[in-house]
């Protein structure tokens, strides 16, 4: 406030004079004053700034309650854009008046090639999730049926307007079904760029897969894609390959939000008959027998799917089926693994005419999925075969050599014959 102990007078003829209190003027001059900035230079130059705080104080509160919608809308200023503006004071405000905006914008469809003609602007951004740039030749905002006196944009020549989209919904928990194999995951909209198609992912990881379902309403067509990784353990590969099974199965697949059916679609038998599906039921008791020799010897294997060989599913076979002290057997038409020191190789393996023949192999090491393991003795027998490089066999014992090949093929000649393995004195080397 100003002080007001000093003595001023203001006489009745006086037209827009300032009295400025705690001032010295030595000549007495009449100040006229025609505009508010006018005013504040007076302040500026007798160097009464509290008087400007003041001023500018009283005026920016008048300014406030210059509303025509006051006191649910303020008038503010906004530095950034070096003016007035609207502002909603009560929760009530824009429900009351909502704003909206009138006005007439070209685009340039060149920029946005997958913009589809019957869609506007913003539905385009939304649903790709990207800005777009509009040409502005008419605009006008309204805060309800009045239209905003203080609007945030106005319109100049060539103005662009950038539509930025709102952020699709977040994530949500859902749950992938097939048969009786469950699998949660947190599913999420993605941005596309095919008109009137919708596109869930899955947010979450861990699974040891990534899906993609991909909606399109105008043809009524639902493509689910799964594609795998490494990103989990064993058990949570085990379950993705009896999902996988239980798709090739019931060629069925769903996926619910709580109690809530999102989706259900039915996979043809040629989209089934791929890699994928064909060997989820070979995966399945190969990530069970891992579970199985990690459980029995203390052990933790390293798995990338896409490295998995057919040796590698037939040696956890094998060694699951030892620790079991069963035997492991396959149909073959020829032979050459076995190789023999010349005291491991027994009387009848050398007759041609016996049915079941046999030998052992000691001391061998195995590598399965980044352990090795070493194996006292491997117990191969055959049946049905006959050994297919005898000759040779006979002189290596003859001589004791040590790491004799034999080889076999079938007793008779088209068939096939039966070669049995387990191993004995399993475990684990550092």
């Amino acid at each position: 406030m100003f002080d007001l102990s000093n003595k001023a007078i203001v006489r009745p003829n006086s037209n827009n004079n300032i009295i400025i209190q705690d001032s010295n003027i030595s000549n007495t001059t009449n100040i006229v004053i025609s505009d508010p900035c006018s005013t504040i230079s007076a302040l500026s130059d007798l160097g009464a700034y509290s008087g400007i705080q003041e001023y500018v104080s009283k005026m920016m509160e008048k300014a406030k309650s210059a509303h025509p919608l006051f006191p649910e809308f303020s008038v503010k200023y906004n530095p950034d854009l070096e003016r007035l503006v609207s502002m909603p004071e009560t929760k009530e405000a824009l429900i009351n008046h909502p704003k909206t905006i009138k006005g007439k914008y070209v685009i340039d469809y060149k920029k946005y090639p997958h913009m589809d003609k019957s869609e506007t602007p913003w539905e385009y951004a939304y649903r790709t999730q990207s800005k777009v740039e509009l040409q502005a030749t008419e605009h006008e905002e309204f805060l309800g049926d009045i239209k905003d006196p203080y609007p945030w944009i106005i319109n100049t020549k060539n103005m662009i307007t950038i539509i930025g989209p709102p952020e699709f919904p977040e994530a949500r928990e859902a749950t992938l079904v097939s048969g009786d194999i469950e699998i949660p995951i947190m599913i999420r909209r993605a941005p596309s760029l095919q008109f009137g198609e919708l596109v869930l992912v899955n947010t979450s990881t861990g699974h040891g897969f990534d899906i993609k379902i991909t909606t399109r309403k105008e043809h009524e067509e639902t493509r689910v894609t799964i594609i795998k990784k490494n990103d989990g353990d064993l058990e949570s590969y085990l379950l993705r390959e009896k999902y996988l099974e239980q798709i090739y199965t019931t060629r069925q697949t769903k996926i619910m939000l709580g109690d809530e059916l999102l989706m259900s679609t039915t996979v043809t038998t040629e989209e089934v008959e791929v890699d994928l599906f064909k060997y989820a039921k070979q995966l399945v008791r190969y990530f069970e027998d891992l579970l199985f020799i990690e459980d029995k010897l203390s052990c933790k294997f390293k798995i990338k799917w896409e490295a998995i060989s057919e040796e590698q599913v037939k040696l956890a076979m094998i060694m699951r089926a030892s620790l079991e002290n069963k035997w492991v057997y396959e149909e073959l038409d020829f032979d050459d693994q076995m190789k023999c020191n010349y005291d491991n190789i027994s009387t009848n393996l050398l007759e041609m005419e016996t049915q079941i023949i046999g030998g052992i192999v000691t001391n061998e090491e195995v590598f399965l999925n980044g352990v090795r393991f070493k194996i006292d003795k491997v117990h191969i027998q055959y049946k049905n075969a006959k050994i297919n490089n005898l000759n040779s066999v006979k002189r290596g014992v003859k001589i004791k050599r040590r790491n004799i090949r034999v080889t076999f093929k079938a007793t008779n000649k088209g068939e096939k014959f039966l070669k049995y393995v387990k191993y004995e004195g399993i475990r684990v080397t550092e």
